[in-house]
């Protein structure tokens, strides 16, 4: 598992959305996870193609989908890290 170290953290107690820039390897991935009725996980690498076409990222019903879809250890390490985090 890669080291993940936590660039940047940030909560919204009203709305119960929580998100990380995290940094593992050579990847800087942003995680952001709402609760509630729009319950979901967001996932953005932040890589060439994120820099060229300025997306926001993909959407995920959970946790466990977020990380099925990436196939980077270092990536994969970043999701498991931020679902720890939110106590998910």
């Amino acid at each position: 598992m890669a080291n993940v170290m936590i660039m940047c953290e940030a909560r919204d107690d009203s709305t119960g959305y929580r998100c990380w820039t995290m940094s593992a390897g050579r990847d800087d991935v942003f995680v952001g996870v709402s609760r509630g009725v729009f319950h979901r996980v967001e996932v953005c690498v932040m890589n060439a193609s994120h820099r060229a076409h300025r997306r926001g990222g993909r959407l995920f019903a959970d946790w466990d989908a977020a990380m099925a879809a990436y196939k980077s250890a270092a990536v994969r390490a970043v999701i498991a890290q931020a679902k720890e985090l939110a106590g998910a």
